[in-house]
């Protein structure tokens, strides 16, 4: 017969699961929200002409955020968790679609002034942990591909932290700024609500390489 001490301690961790669970979906909702409103933000400085981003990680970066959005979906079936994610995959959709209209009608030379031949460089390694990735990954999501897709994050953004540093005023700081703490919340919902080492690495990354951009800017326009 169950006594009351099990009783109690079941009712105590089912009411601390619930907590947690509500207060990482509070964390998601917020994070996909927030995220929305950026890339209005960020759209906004863009098509009004007041960037130079660097397009080599903007189109790695839709790739990535397809791939991640498709995972995120079918492994949590957690709206919370895969909130944030749906929305990224909506502005890197409009700023990529953005920068080939920008080439369409002849301004190829504008949109690729801040690229250099490292960003090529990093294009291919990239492309080439991003193959790694779909030969080695597993149904679980466990194992050594979760790190080759750490690799490909990497080197997405190299070429936007590379040219941010050069030319801190190629880039808004504000909507980067705001984007680590979306990736971060999303970071935070993923733990409370997923459980799993393994579900926090993919947005803690994002919080890294997002905070990354931030730093370049910073740095770079220390130095100048």
């Amino acid at each position: 017969m169950t006594d009351l001490h099990t009783i109690c301690s079941r009712s105590v961790n089912a009411a601390d699961n619930w907590d947690r669970s509500k207060i990482g979906a509070a964390f998601g909702i917020a994070a996909g929200l927030l995220n929305l409103v950026v890339f209005v933000w960020y759209c906004w400085t863009a098509f009004n002409g007041e960037t130079t981003t660097n397009p080599i990680s903007w189109w790695l970066w839709f790739a990535e955020t397809l791939f991640c959005l498709f995972i995120y979906i079918d492994r949590t079936r957690d709206f919370p968790t895969w909130f944030t994610e749906a929305a990224s995959m909506l502005g890197v959709t409009v700023v990529s679609i953005y920068l080939i209209y920008e080439i369409i009608i002849g301004d190829s030379s504008i949109v690729f002034a801040s690229v250099e031949t490292v960003d090529y460089v990093a294009l291919g390694f990239a492309i080439l942990a991003f193959v790694v990735w779909a030969f080695t990954r597993r149904e679980d999501g466990k194992g050594p591909a979760i790190w080759f897709f750490q690799l490909a994050l990497l080197s997405a953004v190299f070429p936007l932290v590379r040219s941010a540093y050069i030319d801190p005023t190629s880039e808004p700081l504000g909507p980067w700024i705001a984007w680590t703490f979306v990736f971060l919340f999303q970071t935070i919902c993923a733990w409370l609500r997923v459980r799993e080492p393994g579900a926090v690495v993919n947005p803690l990354m994002y919080t890294i390489t997002h905070g990354l951009v931030v730093g370049a800017m910073i740095l770079g326009a220390a130095s100048t």
